[in-house]
């Protein structure tokens, strides 16, 4: 049985207004101590992104086999191997075309997913990964350190992923 708990706000985590590193950190934390009680740390879903949640582990989720695909599909298209982030749970990177790509999938409080990817520009992979689905979730967003992040749903993913074929 899937359960799924609400915690608190991003606020309420990290402090109102908090830098992104601080957000970030706090999660990262949290979803630690959550992983160890069989739980994974969600964000909410449409206009709620700020909720946090605690969903209960199972066997592959949707997101989980997205995130199994994707690794995979990373290998043979760009001969880039990515290893786990060990200072942000649930998050990814590799090279690319001599540039350090981060991503992470997580799965949110519908059940569905979210992929985020940050990388500098021109962004070769999130050209590639984007012409898998029908539209990011909103506009890449430019941070601090010139890097751009864009951010794709589940939902939106077009039939005929590497990998996810017929699922």
């Amino acid at each position: 049985m899937s359960r799924n708990i609400y915690l608190c706000t991003m606020d309420e985590l990290a402090g109102p207004g908090a830098s992104d590193e601080r957000v970030l950190q706090r999660m990262n934390l949290l979803a630690g101590i959550l992983q160890k009680l069989g739980f994974d740390l969600a964000s909410g879903t449409e206009r709620r992104y700020h909720e946090l949640w605690a969903m209960s582990q199972g066997g592959d989720s949707r997101a989980e086999a997205f995130e199994k695909a994707l690794i995979t599909w990373m290998a043979s298209e760009f001969q880039a191997f990515p290893d786990p982030n060990t200072h942000l749970a649930r998050w990814w990177w590799a090279r690319i075309n001599d540039r350090v790509v981060e991503f992470a999938v997580n799965e949110l409080a519908d059940g569905d997913w979210r992929l985020t990817v940050i990388e500098q520009p021109p962004g070769d992979f999130t050209k590639r990964i984007w012409d898998y689905f029908e539209k990011p979730e909103n506009d890449p967003m430019l941070r601090d350190e010139g890097r751009v992040m864009t951010e794709f749903l589940g939902r939106d993913l077009k039939d005929g992923f590497p990998g996810l074929e017929g699922q």
